[in-house]
């Protein structure tokens, strides 16, 4: 009971948030549940057993119950937003549920591509939804241990050949930190990567200012 009170906290606050959005004139937003739920290295790590992700999608249909039916949220949008693709068809809550399907998509390549050889696993199930396909984080990664890649990455690679493996792709969000910097190494970011300013200037990405 006592998790279950922390839980119905929690949505609270959520949508205490979330009216306060809408009242400020913010008409259409985009909320991530339960980001990158099936990555294993995260804590709130996901999936499972059949019974574990039939629990995890119960509770993903309670909470955007919760917003749009007892709290009467109007504006929001609920992104199903895994970490790439793999395992994450045993997930997915269902059409009526979910407004965008939209993963976390990084390049691994030595040459700063996206690696479309073990990343597009589902790509095929996930855009052949009911539902907008989009890359909830897009990001360039330049010097990062764990990851086996070289120092400096490149977003006209890493982009391109994004649009390329997903051509279902209706929109990008950006993920621009540290060792994702967008300025060339040696300037604001002792990593960085290449060719951020094509990113920006690119016809099918959208600045604050331009939206």
């Amino acid at each position: 009971m006592t998790y279950y009170n922390e839980y119905r906290k929690s949505l609270e606050l959520m949508g205490d948030a979330l009216e306060a959005l809408e009242g400020a004139g913010i008409e259409v937003y985009m909320l991530r549940l339960f980001l990158e739920m099936n990555n294993t290295v995260n804590e709130g790590y996901y999936n499972g057993t059949p019974a574990r992700c039939e629990a995890y999608k119960n509770v993903w249909k309670q909470i955007v119950a919760y917003l749009t039916e007892e709290r009467g949220l109007t504006g929001v949008l609920f992104v199903n937003a895994p970490a790439g693709f793999t395992g994450s068809q045993n997930l997915y809550p269902g059409d009526n549920w979910v407004d965008f399907n939209a993963p976390t998509v990084y390049s691994n390549k030595t040459a700063g591509g996206v690696r479309v050889e073990g990343d597009n696993v589902d790509y095929g199930w996930m855009k052949n939804q009911n539902r907008p396909f989009g890359l909830s984080e897009l990001g360039c990664r330049g010097f990062s241990s764990h990851m086996h890649v070289d120092p400096i990455g490149d977003y006209k690679e890493t982009l391109e050949s994004a649009l390329y493996a997903f051509p279902e792709t209706s929109f990008v969000g950006l993920w621009y930190t540290n060792a994702h910097s967008l300025e060339t190494p040696g300037t604001y970011s002792l990593t960085g990567n290449y060719n951020g300013a094509y990113l920006l200037n690119h016809p099918q990405f959208i600045t604050a200012e331009e939206a």
